[in-house]
């Protein structure tokens, strides 16, 4: 009897001793499943060929930091805030105090956003980005600006968005941009500076058909140019903020184009339109049927500047002497036809015009007919009044000008017979 007891015994005893070598030989297989990156403050570990049979813990090291769990299918480790470079070594103790390592990793940097951004300027209340390593675990998180103590959101649910500032800010401004993750941990990306796009002002001032130089007032070390017709000038930067130009006279009415341009490429351009600079008078002395040349006098003129005679369609030059007076020679005019005279500059722009009308004789006299009174001076009437009677016809010519408010003129059937002041 006591023989089988003993048999018993040991056959009990070796089924244990199988038991405990087979669960002792069942080595996990491990995967590490949480992000192993600088910030995380956790370690996900999966055990793929999890048995119930196995009978230990996990255990956990990073520089003198250790912990140990018991092992089950997923193990989570709450360790300190994991920085780039720290080793993890996580290794299986059995129960018999057996430790076998088998995972050792090194923390990397974060997976933090790569923005490509749009251009923020001193025009624009927002910041336009697109994340180029678009990731879902970015769902999680957003995008923040400072500015000045100030801080702007943008929550992450697509690959581009929008930060908003709601007004633009000055040029020169920094910008810093930050990726927020799922825990609020802050992680800065980049800085940005708020870019100048205000174009330079230009100040111009008036431009005559007499102007040869002249200069324009802009922001300082900027290029100004400007444009007429196919023709471009640079202004040259006298270092105060004005740009001198040298041209030459223009044509009444051209338009003019002035740009400044800044160092950032930022520009500006104004048209200014070429004015008529007024002064110049002229003036001519009668003309008769026996005239061979129309005369008269310039005020205010310019070296270059001439004197046109019109007559019809033709057209007489002459030239201005240095006392200013002119004389262009015509040939003999009749009576009532008009003569034109012009002042012209070099470029042809008109300053000024005077025109008479070619008369017989400066003086009416008693006896001239209607048509010998036309020829003259006088000309042709404002008003005139006509009565006819059993005596005859009878006309009364009115001329509105001279020293008296009006003088008249009576004839009686077709002669003048009388004059009145």
């Amino acid at each position: 009897m006591k023989k089988y007891i003993f048999i018993l015994l040991l056959g009990l005893f070796f089924l244990a001793n199988v038991s405990t070598t087979n669960a002792a030989t069942i080595v996990p297989t491990i995967k590490i499943t949480s992000p192993v990156e600088a910030g995380e403050t956790q370690v996900d570990v999966e055990v793929t060929n999890f048995n119930t049979d196995m009978d230990g813990d996990l255990v956990i090291e990073i520089g003198d930091y250790r912990d140990q769990w018991w092992i089950s299918d997923t193990v989570s480790f709450h360790v300190p805030e994991l920085k780039k470079g720290d080793q993890i070594n996580i290794s299986y103790i059995d129960e018999s105090g057996e430790v076998t390592p088998f995972q050792s990793v090194t923390v990397a940097d974060p997976l933090l956003p790569k923005l490509s951004l749009s251009t923020v300027s001193n025009k624009n209340d927002y910041l336009e980005y697109t994340i180029t390593n678009y990731n879902e675990r970015f769902l999680n998180g957003g995008l923040i600006a400072k500015v000045k103590g100030e801080t702007f959101e943008s929550y992450i649910d697509k690959k581009t968005g929008l930060i908003i500032f709601y007004e633009p800010f000055k040029a020169g401004t920094k910008v810093e941009l930050y990726y927020v993750d799922q825990n609020y941990r802050e992680w800065y990306l980049k800085t940005v500076t708020v870019v100048d796009k205000t174009p330079p002002k230009i100040s111009i001032p008036s431009i005559t058909n007499r102007t040869t130089t002249f200069k324009v007032t802009s922001e300082k070390n900027s290029t100004v140019s400007l444009k007429i017709g196919k023709k471009t000038y640079k202004g040259k930067d006298l270092k105060n903020g004005q740009y001198q130009f040298t041209i030459s006279k223009q044509k009444v009415g051209t338009k003019i184009l002035i740009t400044a341009a800044d160092k950032l490429g930022n520009k500006q351009t104004k048209t200014i339109t070429v004015k008529l600079k007024s002064g110049t008078i002229i003036s001519m002395k009668d003309v008769t049927t026996k005239s061979t040349k129309v005369t008269g006098t310039v005020k205010k003129w310019e070296k270059g500047d001439k004197v046109i005679v019109l007559i019809g369609k033709k057209t007489y030059k002459g030239s201005i002497k240095s006392g200013g007076s002119y004389s262009v020679t015509i040939p003999k005019q009749k009576a009532n036809t008009t003569v034109k005279v012009r002042v012209i500059d070099s470029v042809g722009n008109v300053l000024d015009t005077d025109s008479t009308r070619v008369y017989t004789t400066k003086y009416v006299e008693i006896g001239m007919t209607k048509k010998e009174v036309l020829n003259t001076q006088w000309g042709a009437p404002d008003d005139k009044n006509i009565t006819i009677d059993s005596w005859g016809t009878w006309e009364q010519w009115i001329y509105y000008y001279g020293e008296y408010d009006a003088q008249y003129l009576y004839f009686s059937n077709g002669k003048l017979v009388s004059i009145d002041y």
